[in-house]
């Protein structure tokens, strides 16, 4: 009896104790440090991974929201009854003002007309729809990068009939079509649906063997979770140096997302997002040129496609942004120079960081590739530099992103002046939900920096024809009076006109008035989209400060500051606008 009541003893003992073990592993989050050694220089930063598959179309999506990113390259049909058809020439003038790299399928048109090469009678069709298609690009003129010969081929090429040999002969007789057309054109492939070591080293085999090695490397980088995209590109870049192949650049085409499916696909995820992005952006010392986002919310057989920057704009109108847009636009601000940036665990953390000396500005995108796990990130930010300190002290702003299907704008977890010790700081962002992501600024526009103020009634003003623009008093305005657009719908706007008093770079602050009849307006300076959107619905009236971040005049003088409704808050009444003064803070 003894023995058995001290095991029942010794058990229930065990068993409190594994309890409150696990109590607190359940409810304490991992901690994961990154850290950021801005004197540690990684390359240029050139938004490697801001490419998107179908990601527009003539009427889609919104202007803004392509404004607000870098578009480096588009993915897709000459023509598709469903998907945008870059060979109409609105979508493709719509794209090309972008300044995006335009990459063409040509297996959409053979695909259409049940061509699959698999005998003499249908190798001879693919060759005239190859020509076809070149010719009809060379006679719109069109600037086309790279031609793509089929599509995922593991996937399409994997019956009795189409069989990998058949598919590798395809892509031969699609080459040499398009070189005997034009030597200098490029061509891409194999665009397989994973990163296969196996079938690419058989392809580049082959390819090598028959002249027809491809002129852009490309695959698919689709799966969830941790994938290691660096090891990927630099096996193979190793194994075509040992094997006599001069490394060609490479592309991942599509990134990020699983399904179709929009409640479940991971495409729109901003922390994994991120993880992406860094691993993208790391891949460039192997060779890496292209990142395409996929675009997986609708099938392309879907009647109800819309074009949306890679699933980035919101899922039924492609007119407002979805949480994983505010990651893009934050990411088209990381200029200048990308610097080393090293997580303790990321299994939780994935970040990488920016550095533009010209715009004394810094970007940290931080995310994870763990959606379902919440952790709590502790940015190190080492060797700050003078650029992005007024004195001793640095400006940060932290904004967390969330998965939201619409995201009027990212929640502000700091914004404040940090004393820099050692040129060095820690910051303790809040809990990181395992979908979310943070942006992060880190600027010398310090509340001790020199001001420039502009009270918005005294200014000069040009507004849309037709619509009211008023100056109106109320003593809680500064200096007793602000302005209103009382706009009616999108595209209408208000072009203030402010006199810089010296070139260089500044952060753009302004005073604003929340209503419920208040829109979603995007900045212009110069005619150039700057910062993001704001907006200014509340169920309350209320001034408020806000900024629209750094600002770069190469000139001192007149600029024009352009505040166009892009769209309004579903709870918001109509699209005004409200102004009350603006401040820029000089920066160094």
């Amino acid at each position: 009896m003894k023995s058995k009541l001290l095991k029942a003893v010794s058990f229930s003992m065990l068993s409190m104790y594994l309890v409150q073990s696990f109590a607190i592993t359940a409810f304490a989050n991992t901690t994961a440090t990154i850290t950021v050694d801005y004197a540690t220089d990684v390359g240029p930063s050139n938004h490697v991974a801001s490419g998107f598959l179908h990601g527009i179309s003539a009427s889609s999506p919104a202007q803004y929201l392509i404004d607000g990113v870098t578009v480096k390259a588009i993915r897709g049909a000459d023509y598709e009854t469903n998907l945008p058809d870059y060979f109409d020439q609105t979508t493709y003038n719509r794209v090309k003002a972008t300044g995006a790299d335009l990459m063409v399928g040509l297996y959409y048109r053979a695909k259409q007309r049940g061509v699959w090469p698999v005998d003499a009678t249908t190798e001879a069709q693919w060759q005239s729809i190859v020509e076809e298609i070149y010719n009809e690009a060379q006679s719109k003129n069109y600037n086309i990068k790279s031609w793509i010969t089929w599509n995922e081929p593991q996937l399409q090429w994997n019956t009795s009939t189409r069989t990998i040999a058949k598919y590798m002969r395809a892509h031969e007789l699609a080459y040499k079509k398009i070189k005997s057309l034009n030597s200098a054109a490029l061509v891409q492939a194999p665009e397989n649906h994973v990163y296969s070591f196996s079938f690419i080293t058989s392809f580049l085999t082959y390819c090598k063997q028959n002249n027809c090695l491809p002129d852009i490397l490309s695959w698919h980088e689709l799966a969830e979770g941790q994938l290691d995209i660096e090891a990927h590109t630099a096996e193979i870049k190793a194994w075509m140096i040992t094997n006599g192949i001069t490394p060609m650049p490479i592309a991942v085409t599509e990134y990020q997302g699983q399904n179709y499916d929009p409640a479940t696909t991971s495409t729109s995820y901003p922390g994994l997002n991120i993880s992406y992005l860094a691993r993208l952006e790391r891949s460039v010392a192997n060779g890496l040129a292209y990142g395409l986002k996929s675009a997986w919310e609708f099938t392309g057989e879907d009647t109800n496609f819309k074009a949306s920057l890679g699933d980035l704009a919101d899922r039924n109108t492609a007119l407002l942004p979805k949480g994983i847009w505010w990651v893009y636009n934050g990411y088209k601000d990381m200029t200048g120079r990308l610097v080393q940036t090293t997580s303790s665990n990321k299994q939780y953390s994935e970040a990488f960081a920016s550095l533009d000396s010209s715009m004394d500005r810094s970007v940290v995108l931080l995310g994870t590739g763990n959606f379902l796990t919440p952790h709590d990130p502790v940015l190190q930010l080492n060797n700050i530099p003078g650029v992005l300190k007024y004195g001793s002290k640095t400006h940060v702003k932290a904004e967390k992103i969330i998965n939201a299907g619409i995201l009027m704008a990212p929640e502000v977890v700091i914004d404040a002046d940090y004393t820099v010790t050692n040129n060095a700081l820690t910051l303790n962002l809040p809990t990181l939900d395992p979908k979310a992501a943070y942006r992060v600024y880190v600027t010398s526009a310090t509340a001790d920096a020199p001001k420039t103020s502009y009270e918005a009634e005294n200014l000069t003003a040009i507004s849309t024809p037709g619509v009211t623009f008023r100056s109106y008093s109320e003593s809680t305005a500064s200096a007793g009076a602000a302005v209103s657009l009382d706009a009616t719908g999108t595209n209408q706007n208000v072009t203030f006109t402010m006199n810089i008093p010296t070139a260089g770079t500044y952060n753009l602050g302004a005073i604003l008035k929340k209503g419920n009849n208040r829109g979603f307006f995007q900045l212009y300076v110069d005619g150039v989209a700057y910062g993001s959107p704001k907006d200014s619905y509340n169920s309350t009236l209320a001034y408020y400060s806000t900024d629209f971040g750094a600002i770069k005049f190469n000139t001192a003088g007149n600029h024009t500051f352009e505040f166009r409704t892009v769209g309004k808050n579903s709870s918001s009444s109509n699209y005004w606008m409200v102004f009350d003064k603006f401040e820029l803070i000089k920066m160094n």
